[in-house]
């Protein structure tokens, strides 16, 4: 069974927008494909093949890190509220 924090998370819960529309983002994501188009061309097929894994196990490593970061700041909030919550 999965926690509400990782439900959230892989938004199954609340509203979530797939994509960010933000223009940092935008303009980062168009300069990432422009390098990965580019370096893509220069590769043979196996070559192609190897950059591709690699292309998915770098989302993967970097899915973990965005998850564990976003369960500590969740955590963190909860246990803000409860402080501020005290205070009064």
């Amino acid at each position: 069974m999965k926690s509400t924090i990782q439900k959230i998370y892989e938004k199954e819960l609340g509203y979530h927008e797939m994509k960010p529309n933000d223009k940092e983002y935008l303009e980062t994501e168009k300069e990432f494909n422009k390098a990965y188009d580019a370096l893509k061309e220069t590769l043979n097929e196996e070559q192609e093949k190897l950059l591709n894994e690699f292309y998915v196990q770098m989302g993967d490593v970097e899915w973990v890190l965005q998850y564990l970061s976003f369960k500590d700041g969740f955590r963190a909030g909860v246990r803000l509220g409860m402080e501020v919550g005290e205070e009064e």
